[in-house]
């Protein structure tokens, strides 16, 4: 799956800690892509910006980089990447706290270490979520902005795709 955020920037611009494997990280990553961005920008948009992050040819050259593509460059670095880290940092809560192993589910504890309770955990989460709400709310503000820059945003190629959602956010947050 490609994914438009790497473990990499999600490191740099959040609390995650280096040692935190990629194993734990990618499929949150995957996760806050397909069932909170997808449903968001639609799945027409969502496919235009993963095939222009999709390395061509040198892997260190992607499309997204292109002059011509600025305006998905912006989209991307400035509207989709905080979301993404915000929505990734809450999914990944249950599964730092939790291990799914062969003895069942579990959580682990070293000497240096307290793990948090399940109530503290869903507090984090909780607070990562509505930061996820806010970047969503500025994501759908600056579509509708600058809907003339991106055709594909309301746009539906096929009843399977997820069309986008508007009014995503118009629910209250509590901080």
């Amino acid at each position: 799956m490609i994914q438009l955020i790497s473990e990499t920037t999600l490191k740099k611009r959040t609390v995650v800690n280096e040692n935190v494997n990629a194993k734990y990280i990618n499929p949150s990553i995957e996760t806050a892509q397909e069932m909170g961005l997808q449903p968001l920008i639609g799945t027409v948009l969502y496919k235009k910006l993963c095939e222009l992050v999709t390395p061509v040819g040198n892997p260190t050259t992607m499309s997204i980089n292109d002059p011509a593509n600025a305006a998905y460059k912006i989209l991307l670095d400035d509207y989709i990447t905080p979301y993404l880290c915000n929505k990734t940092l809450a999914d990944l809560q249950v599964a730092l706290f939790a291990k799914v192993r062969n003895e069942g589910i579990v959580t682990s504890q070293d000497q240096q270490t307290q793990q948090l309770s399940k109530g503290e955990v869903d507090f984090i989460k909780e607070h990562y979520d509505n930061r996820a709400i806010f970047y969503g709310n500025r994501l759908i503000d600056y579509l509708h902005a600058n809907s003339n820059r991106y055709p594909e945003w309301l746009k539906r190629e096929t009843v399977a795709d997820m069309p986008s959602n508007p009014k995503a956010f118009n629910a209250h947050i509590v901080l």
